[in-house]
């Protein structure tokens, strides 16, 4: 399990779940959980792995872990839908907010939900991971295809405690985009929070390994080699050059608090690679964070 804090700018895959504690108050917990579902793909049900046959185990698996948040990738609309009413048809009370990848529920998601009865929702938005970043259906740089983060700004219920969840699916096959994807989000992290700046929590399926470039930039106190101009919602010229998040990873608290033996999260539907790209990452130096579990599902 994982969390954190601070202000900044798949194939069928595993789930990362972890537990932090986001305030001096020791009650306040929160359970993440990050899941690639696999969008709905018409030639996988010619191997039996059809959404209609991974549907009811995926929602099983959310069930059975309680997620407070949850972060998902390469989700169509209908397995939104699916999801939410399957999880609340158990008992559960969950929302959930997104925009898809090609705008309006067109394309993949990057949805977040929660657990209404813990969690209030209280500011959200999606961007682009592309040089115009507030323009729906934008690709970055070399990337295939658009990719976004959709983030919010939530609460616990009965507090004044809030924190910033971010969430975001990085293209599979640009290493400028990848490179790119990874020097915006921190900026972006930075000027969402910058005026109430609150514990960070970012979740996703980055398709870059710890020792891809992206991801060192990514948790790096310094500098990107790459300075990139991009334009904000108003057409105006910004650059990644200047404040930004550092970040940490779920994946580098004290190995006592690991749970499983699980170090890979990229799998198929008949074996496992040995890479791991998808994460749970946390603001860096927060004195109100304190990570107590960490894990992969197997």
């Amino acid at each position: 399990m994982s969390s954190s804090s601070s202000p900044l700018p798949t194939p069928l895959q595993c789930s990362e779940f972890p537990v932090a504690i986001v305030s001096d108050d020791a009650s306040l917990k929160l359970r993440i959980l990050t899941y690639n579902i696999r969008y709905d793909c018409p030639d996988d049900q010619k191997t039996g792995d059809g959404w209609k046959a991974r549907v009811s185990p995926i929602v099983g698996i959310i069930k059975n872990y309680s997620p407070d948040i949850i972060g998902l990738q390469e989700t169509l609309h209908h397995q939104i839908l699916d999801i939410h009413g399957g999880l609340n048809s158990l008992g559960g009370n969950y929302q959930w907010y997104g925009v898809g990848r090609n705008g309006g529920n067109h394309g993949e998601f990057s949805p977040i939900l929660w657990n209404d009865k813990v969690l209030e929702k209280v500011d959200g938005g999606t961007f682009w991971l592309s040089l115009t970043p507030h323009v729906e259906g934008s690709v970055g740089l070399d990337a295939k295809l658009p990719r976004i983060c959709t983030w919010g700004r939530f609460k616990f219920r009965g507090t004044s405690t809030f924190f910033y969840f971010f969430n975001t699916h990085w293209d599979h096959q640009g290493v400028k985009a990848q490179n790119y994807s990874s020097v915006l989000m921190r900026h972006a992290m930075y000027f969402i929070t910058e005026h109430l700046p609150g514990p960070i929590f970012m979740t996703g399926d980055l398709n870059v390994s710890p020792v891809d470039k992206p991801y060192t930039t990514l948790l790096s106190q310094g500098e990107a080699d790459e300075v990139y101009s991009y334009k904000d919602e108003k057409g105006e010229q910004k650059s990644n050059s200047g404040p930004k998040v550092v970040l940490n990873s779920a994946h580098l608290v004290d190995s006592k608090l690991i749970v499983g033996k699980k170090k890979t999260s990229f799998t198929g539907f008949e074996g496992e690679f040995n890479i791991l790209i998808d994460y749970i990452l946390f603001s860096r130096d927060d004195p109100n964070i304190n990570i107590l579990q960490f894990g992969l599902l197997d």
